[in-house]
Formats: structure tokens, C-alpha cells, sequence
């Protein structure tokens, strides 16, 4: 699709013999003609010609010869002259009877074929350029395509004036402590009715333009890689059914990439499934000959639903990528951090690695660092940039000193509460009750907040027990009325095992409260009992074996 503009407004004669009109027009015009020209059973169609034709017949005449050839009942056709390669063919049964699958399949082959061999750009063998049909869609509802002819004209648009952008966000290795690669994010223009990429494939799943969109946005994030001269792993992004019919591009993902002298084996491609994909086997098929050039293969969004399963034990992809989803308040729900777990093992299992995305907050990153997860991705570490950016020395030490606890606990080390302190979310003593609760009624996943004053640590809120307490009218009292002014407090250094038997102590109406950690009064960060029992046991295992 690079470099193709749209011309001036140039109106053509008409083309006799069911031909009924050839049309050069700009964008919204080409979206009128479309809307005048279909009808129920009409069949939807681009056609692009490697090159603009020099012959002495007029294409739209080529194209007319040819369907005269092919179609085996009367027919009414609009071509709609976008640029000097590119067509929109509308062909109609005159019946009203729409054509079958097989038909369509054997109706666009045979075009294919007829067109460029009367264009002279087949030779009797195949060798040469054959223009690219790319079938739109099967018009089942005049009025549904109508309806979003809009999307559709803006959709064209994009795509054909190269007006998608491109930013870049990095992807952390912990065990290296720098950046690995960077994925790069499709922006588009925010002038129309589509803001966000996921509108600009809603109307391209409704026009069955996905792999178009797909080729486009491919070659913006190769072209921009190269320009802000890449030296890592670059991700982008392929939806799984557009991926197996990238076949109608006139040249391979592999020779895309390397026509802009970027190696297949340094591309990571990103497979996400917005909508069921019709043909598995082809898919895989497919996936496998992009591995055979050197791509490497990541599923994303990886915990988000039940599809990308199948998906992961197909297809055994080089990385896994889990949601922000299940990476949300990860440092404070122990189910998700079990199924992240389970994720780990079963990736070791397989030979793929994990990328934890969306990581947010420090007390997440360290939650993924402890549990081994080898690649992160968040707004924490760096968010989308029209550059490539390191990551910060002050997040590198971060890392570099959750990797040390990591691996004093692997090698059973006693280790101290401090290691597995969390930030936690603070609160002013100040702060109304009424706004606490409302604090944790928005926030399922947030079970304590803690009570501090210009760093000094002064109490404990539970969840449920503050809820279930808080009686009316105590809304507009400050919440240093209720927060619980003895919580057990410990030093950073104190050991686990300790602590666990210091929460024994505690009355079974307490024995769930989170643990405060400070340091002569002074806040350090809070433990969760399951957490603490996590590392425990953890600890015990690896000193078992």
C-alpha cells in the first residue's frame, strides 16, 4: 500500500455491456458511489495492480472482457478507479441470487488470472506480477454495510493516505536488566469517528479487511523501527485469522521485512484473536512457514479468555504474554498469582517464555520478579514513545535487588520480612471514613489500606472488617477514628519465620491482618498473612529438596 494517494475528482464515461460505470473519485465520494452501487447479493472486491498499466485498452475495459469470460449469468458491475492500481468492484447478480463460497472462489481466481495475462503481466507459465484481488465482503445487508460506510470510508482513507503511526514500548528482560525488545503500537488518527486501533478492526472484521489493515500497519512499524534505527527485538502486533490470508499480499511478511533490511529472526509477531478464527489447521499451517523464515511467535493477551488456550498448545509459541488482567493487584490476590504460576510451569514445560504486561506498580513488578516471571511490559517501566527509550537506572536497581532476594530464597537462605514488604496504599489519618469505603467498594481487589503521617506509621485498615463495621453516620468521621492503632509491627529484618509465629499470637478476629513493617516508627511497607505464609512455605520446600 505505500505510496498510493487519491487523485482528484475525475469523472469517466460509462463502460457499455453491464460495465456500468467506472469512477475516480476522492474518499467520501468513493463511499457514496459504493452505497449507490450495492444491493443485496453483491459481491465486494479490490483490485490492485502491481504497477499502473500501460496498455493501450482502458482497464475497466480489460476488467469487462474478463468477466464476460468468466460469469456463467448476467451480471451488473460498478468499478469504482480509486488510484491508477487500485480498483473497488462491485459485481451483482442480476437474479438476486447471491453467489455460493465456491463461486466466489472460483469467480476471483479466474479474474485474477484473465486480467493479468490480458495486462501482460503473466506469461503462459505464471512467471510474473499478478494483480492482488482482495474480496471486501459478501453483501448479505445492504443496510448493515450502509450503516457503516462511514467506518469504511475512513478505514480506506487511513490505509491509503498512510496516515497510521507508530509507537514503541519496551519489553524488560529481569535477568539482564535492560531492555529486550520494544512492541510496536498502531496509532491512529484522532480527527475521525475511530480513535482507538480496536474501531479501526472493528470496521475492517466487518469488511473482511483485515489482512489488508494488517499489511499496512506492518509496514509502518517496519518502516518506523528502521527510522529510529532499531537494535532490539521488535514485537508487532497480527490478528490470527488476518495473518492466514496474508497470502493475497504481493510479497511475503519475510521479504517486507527485509526490504527494510530488518532480519525475520529479530521480528517477534504478536497473535491476538479478535474473533473466532474460521480455519485452525491453516492458521498453524501458515504459522509454521512464517517460523521456517525466522519469525519468532508470541500469543497474546494470554488470560484474558478461554481461546488463547488453544491456542498456546498449537501453535507452542516463543512467548506467552499474559494480561493486565491477571498482572492487576497481582502482589495482593493469591489466586492470580497460583494461575500465574501455573502459566510459568507449563511455559517451562513447553519451551516458551512469559511476559508479564500491564505492570503498574512497584509492589506488582516485584511480585513478578519473585515468581520468575523472565519478561515485563508496563507503564512502570516505559510507556509508548515515538522513540526507543533504556529503562531508568533507578528501576534497574530496583530490579537488581528483587532478583537478590530472589535468589537468596531459591537458595534457601533465611530471609527477612522486609523482602517480601509491600507498598501497600496509604492514606492521611485525616482522610473521611466515607471516602475510605468508597476507596474499597470501587476496588475489589484492595484488602488494607495503611494509616501514615508525613512517613510515621500510625494504623491498619482491613477490608472487611471496616465495612462490615461502619455504621450510619460515621461516614464524615476521619478515619483515624476507626483504623486499628495496634496492628502487629515489625522490623525489616525480622525473620519469616518469626513473624509467622508472632501472628499466631493474635486473636482469631485478627489472625488475618496484614503485617506492618517500620523502621523506628517510620513506615517500610505491609504483608498480607497469605503472602507471608506463600514465602514460608516457598522457603521450606526449597530446603527440602
Amino acid at each position: 500500500m505505500a505510496g498510493l494517494s487519491i487523485p482528484q475528482l475525475q469523472m469517466e464515461a460509462q463502460i457499455p455491456q453491464g460495465l456500468e460505470s467506472i469512477t475516480r473519485v476522492q474518499p467520501g465520494l468513493l463511499m457514496e458511489k459504493l452505497a449507490q452501487a450495492i444491493r443485496e447479493a453483491s459481491l465486494l472486491f479490490v483490485v490492485r495492480f502491481p504497477n499502473p498499466p500501460h496498455t493501450i485498452l482502458k482497464p475497466a475495459e480489460i476488467m469487462r472482457e474478463a468477466l464476460d469470460e468468466i460469469l456463467l449469468e448476467p451480471c451488473d458491475v460498478v468499478a469504482l478507479d480509486c488510484t491508477s492500481c487500485l480498483y473497488m468492484v462491485v459485481l451483482t447478480p442480476r437474479s438476486g441470487s447471491p453467489f455460493d463460497p465456491l463461486q466466489i472462489h472460483s469467480i476471483l481466481s479466474m479474474f485474477k488470472r484473465a486480467i493479468g495475462m490480458a495486462m501482460g503481466l503473466l506469461a503462459e507459465h505464471d512467471r510474473g506480477e499478478a494483480p492482488e484481488i482482495s474480496p471486501l465482503m459478501h453483501v448479505g445487508s445492504v443496510d448493515g454495510l450502509q450503516e457503516n460506510i462511514a467506518a469504511l470510508n475512513e478505514l480506506l482513507e487511513t490505509i491509503i493516505n498512510k496516515q497510521l503511526r507508530v509507537q514503541f514500548q519496551p519489553i524488560v528482560s529481569m535477568n539482564a536488566g535492560r531492555v529486550y525488545g520494544y512492541e510496536a503500537l498502531i496509532r491512529v488518527p484522532q480527527s475521525g469517528l475511530m480513535k482507538r486501533p480496536g474501531l479501526f478492526y472493528q470496521a475492517a472484521d466487518r469488511a473482511r479487511l483485515v489482512s489488508w489493515l494488517d499489511i499496512a500497519c506492518q509496514e509502518r512499524c517496519f518502516e518506523s523501527a528502521v527510522n529510529a534505527k532499531l537494535k532490539e527485538y521488535l514485537f508487532i502486533n497480527m490478528d490470527a485469522e488476518g495473518l492466514a490470508y496474508l497470502h493475497q499480499a504481493e510479497s511475503s511478511l519475510a521479504d517486507s521485512a527485509s526490504a527494510y533490511n530488518i532480519p525475520p529472526d529479530r521480528v517477534v509477531l504478536e497473535i491476538t484473536e479478535r474473533q473466532a478464527v474460521e480455519d485452525f489447521p491453516r492458521l498453524v499451517h501458515y504459522i509454521e512457514g512464517l517460523r521456517s523464515r525466522g519469525f519468532k511467535i508470541a500469543i497474546d493477551d494470554a488470560g484474558e479468555g478461554y481461546s488463547s488456550l488453544r491456542t498456546i498448545a498449537d501453535l507452542r509459541p516463543e512467548f506467552i504474554k499474559i494480561d493486565r488482567s491477571l498482572i492487576r493487584a497481582i502482589d495482593s490476590n493469591g489466586n492470580r498469582r497460583a494461575l500465574l504460576s501455573t502459566i510459568m510451569d507449563y511455559a517451562d514445560r513447553i519451551g516458551s517464555s512469559v511476559i508479564a504486561e500491564g505492570v503498574e506498580t512497584r509492589d506488582e513488578l516485584a511480585t513478578v520478579v519473585e515468581l520468575g516471571v523472565p519478561y515485563v511490559q508496563g507503564y512502570l517501566l516505559g510507556k509508548p514513545n515515538d522513540e526507543f527509550r533504556g529503562l531508568r537506572r533507578e528501576m534497574r536497581d530496583f530490579i537488581a535487588d528483587r532478583l537478590v532476594h530472589r535468589q537468596k530464597r531459591i537458595a534457601g537462605s533465611s530471609y527477612a520480612i522486609g523482602c517480601i514488604a509491600r507498598t501497600g496504599f496509604n492514606i492521611s489519618p485525616s482522610i473521611l471514613c466515607a471516602a475510605v469505603a468508597n476507596r474499597f467498594l470501587k476496588n475489589p481487589d484492595l484488602d488494607s489500606v495503611v494509616v501514615t503521617e508525613e512517613g510515621r506509621l500510625l494504623g491498619l485498615v482491613m477490608r472487611e472488617p471496616f465495612l462490615q463495621g461502619m455504621k450510619e453516620g460515621e461516614g464524615e468521621s476521619p478515619i483515624s477514628t476507626a483504623m486499628d492503632s495496634r496492628p502487629l509491627i515489625v522490623t525489616p529484618d525480622t525473620p519469616l519465620e518469626e513473624v509467622a509465629r508472632r501472628t499466631t499470637f493474635r486473636s482469631a478476629a485478627r489472625f488475618n491482618h496484614d503485617v506492618l513493617v517500620a523502621r523506628e516508627g517510620e513506615y517500610v511497607g505491609v504483608v498480607p498473612v497469605r503472602l507471608l505464609m506463600e514465602a514460608l512455605l516457598d522457603s521450606r520446600n526449597v530446603k527440602e529438596a
